[in-house]
């Protein structure tokens, strides 16, 4: 009874957190997008996106951010509004970074596309929905399977997110790199398999879980991606990953 209990508490515990970080996504990210701007101005470097469109965002996120702390009409309201703000990011984005970097670019759309999940999910009431708001369930199950086949991508076919990954492997399975890398990718489709299609979404939520806590780890390394891109767009990237863990830990708890 008392693990019974323990386990009911940690399910609460988990839900609740996890619907806390989806919900003040915004806010974080009207902050990481100004000291971004602040970063670029320091170095000198250009951003290529109009300042009154920066601003904008910013604005935005912080009333989407806002109007998640009412009730679940509001919330609702606002996280299909905030879902359609992070594709406009994600577009943004990649009009930005596929001129230098075209995996780096594909990384941050990747991430934007999983947030972007998290409130598709968030408005379809994730496990729990009704037949009126299935359809933005549905969809937020398929950005979730785009998200995790954009990973695989990257993991297959850029050398220095592979390298990163292995890394955190012991030195022994150095040698069968190629193997690891192919079971791996193989695991991320067969999850977004699971959420594209709608079945066995339980068991794909808890490997994709796993998997992604993987992602969030060599994500952490700030000093790694420094050779890369901007101290704050690394921060945006760990952001969006914990965002897309929560939605994962909420989705699997929802229906255990």
């Amino acid at each position: 009874m008392p693990f019974e209990n323990f386990g009911r508490d940690t399910r609460r515990f988990v839900y609740t957190s996890s619907r806390i970080i989806i919900t003040r996504f915004p806010f974080w990210e009207a902050f990481s997008t100004a000291m971004l701007l602040g970063e670029l101005d320091g170095r000198g470097r250009l951003h290529h996106v109009p300042d009154y469109a920066i601003y904008a965002h910013i604005g935005v996120c912080i009333i989407l951010g806002s109007l998640m702390s009412f009730d679940e009409g509001k919330r609702r309201f606002a996280s299909q509004l905030s879902a359609a703000q992070m594709a406009f990011v994600a577009f943004a984005s990649f009009g930005i970074w596929n001129r230098t970097n075209q995996m780096m670019a594909l990384k941050i759309v990747s991430r934007y596309l999983g947030v972007m999940a998290s409130y598709l999910l968030l408005s379809g009431g994730f496990a729990d929905m009704k037949a009126s708001h299935r359809r933005f369930a549905q969809l937020g199950n398929f950005t979730v399977g785009m998200c995790l086949i954009s990973e695989a991508y990257l993991l297959y076919s850029w050398p220095t997110e592979r390298a990163k990954v292995m890394s955190l492997l012991p030195s022994q399975l150095m040698n069968y790199e190629e193997i690891i890398v192919i079971v791996y990718c193989a695991l991320f489709c067969l999850c977004a398999f699971c959420f594209m299609s709608g079945s066995n979404l339980n068991s794909g939520s808890k490997c994709a879980l796993a998997l992604w806590f993987l992602v969030v780890l060599f994500n952490l390394d700030y000093k790694y991606w420094a050779n890369y891109v901007e101290l704050w767009t690394q921060f945006r990237i760990i952001a969006a990953d914990i965002c897309f863990t929560s939605l994962l830990a909420v989705n699997y708890v929802m229906r255990s």
